[in-house]
């Protein structure tokens, strides 16, 4: 089979925004005092919102909101003033892609 285009996601395949999530949110809870379960964290990679919505709330119940808030904010912020890192091998594999002449969209 030749394939005719390449389609990404960006959000934790070309870009690591996972590590850089998964430390705002340590942060977030520090600043909250409250605990950072990674074991939870982890569970939620790759889920909708809904479904991280509801492993969150519970683990942190009516903690919930004011978690997300502390962690938005912080993560706008370092969205705003840093790069999130792109994740290894995706330059030379858009690269490689380009010089196959496939088109790629993300």
């Amino acid at each position: 089979m030749k394939y005719q285009a390449a389609i990404f996601d960006m959000d934790g395949l070309l870009l690591d925004t996972e590590r850089v999530c998964m430390r705002i949110f340590q942060e977030a809870c520090e600043v909250q005092n409250l605990p950072f379960y990674e074991d939870v964290y982890l569970s939620i990679i790759g889920r909708n919102a809904a479904g991280i919505e509801t492993i969150f709330r519970k683990a942190y119940g009516e903690n919930l909101d004011r978690l997300h808030l502390e962690w938005r904010t912080r993560y706008n912020a370092v969205v705003k003033h840093q790069a999130i890192p792109v994740k290894d091998g995706v330059v030379e594999l858009l690269e490689w892609l380009k010089a196959q002449g496939l088109p790629i969209a993300v």
